[in-house]
């Protein structure tokens, strides 16, 4: 039942229902007081001969002063704001700010780096990697201002315009100048050799005079990636400490005869030559036991 429009009051008639736009509290009460006086004008008498025509009226009233009460209570929720959107990408643009994200920048050019590492000083963050990198050597001195990485492949060149000034020696000219060279491959192949990848990029350093330890060569596929990731506190070297995530050879690292013999993963003995699980679908769990821990 509604209200009558000729007995309503005119503040009472015009008060919006719940589903339009309510008024503000500060208007809801102004609204209140008005009907209130109206209808306090009214004489008995005239209430009394419109009593039963105005029984649906004052129902109306009824639901409109509830209408307000309720619109009054739900005030304080309409007052808090809404939860924003979550932004996915502002979030990680956030924490790259904030210190919290290493930013690992693909980039091959070496004005394309430049570029990157002065947006990176105009807006307060530091670049922890570039990958691929094929042009670092031509920044070397910067990178290694900046304290920047280079990961780096070997002989990957020529295959798009931006590498086609790659050269084999990059790794070793980034690491004269005191930079932080990295051997990576993103292949699933080449992945699997980085110590060969690695004694490459090495040997073509030496080819041009450039003296450096087979020790800082093998720091591009272990201390250097692990500080790139943000966890050289917990590998990356042979240190108390530290998870020991090692690799037995039975023969230098570098060399093309080298097999791991040996993997240990947290300490725990994970692979076996002379033990190998066989990974076969035909086979699985059968050899479980060739994995348990000595």
């Amino acid at each position: 039942a509604g209200v009558r429009e000729d007995l309503a009051p005119r503040a009472v008639r015009e008060v919006p229902r719940h589903e339009e736009v309510a008024p503000r509290g500060h208007e809801r009460d102004a609204l209140a007081e008005l009907a209130m006086k109206e209808l306090a004008g009214l004489s008995g008498l005239a209430l009394l001969q419109r009593r039963h025509d105005d029984a649906a009226g004052l129902e109306g009233l009824g639901d409109v002063a509830a209408r307000l009460q309720a619109d009054e209570a739900g005030a304080a929720e309409d007052d808090e704001p809404d939860r924003p959107a979550r932004n996915l990408g502002n979030e990680t643009l956030a924490g790259v700010l904030r210190g919290d994200i290493l930013p690992q920048i693909h980039c091959y050019r070496a004005d394309d780096m430049l570029s990157m590492l002065q947006v990176a000083d105009e807006m307060g963050f530091s670049v922890r990697s570039f990958h691929h990198a094929t042009e670092a050597y031509k920044i070397r001195d910067v990178l290694a201002a900046k304290g920047v990485a280079a990961s780096v492949w070997v002989d990957w060149w020529g295959f798009k315009l931006e590498a086609f000034d790659a050269i084999p020696q990059n790794a070793a000219l980034l690491a004269e100048a005191g930079g932080r060279p990295v051997i990576h491959s993103d292949d699933e192949k080449g992945i699997q050799r980085l110590n060969q990848e690695a004694a490459k990029a090495w040997h073509a350093g030496l080819a041009e005079g450039i003296e450096l330890s087979e020790e800082e060569a093998l720091s591009w596929i272990t201390e250097n990636p692990a500080w790139v990731l943000g966890i050289d506190d917990q590998v990356g070297t042979l240190e108390v400490g530290k998870r020991a995530d090692v690799v037995v050879w039975d023969a230098e690292p570098f060399s093309v005869y080298a097999k791991a013999r040996l993997v240990f993963v947290d300490g725990a003995l994970r692979y076996d030559a002379e033990r190998p699980v066989v990974w076969s679908d035909f086979e699985v769990g059968q050899d479980a036991g060739h994995a348990e821990v000595r």
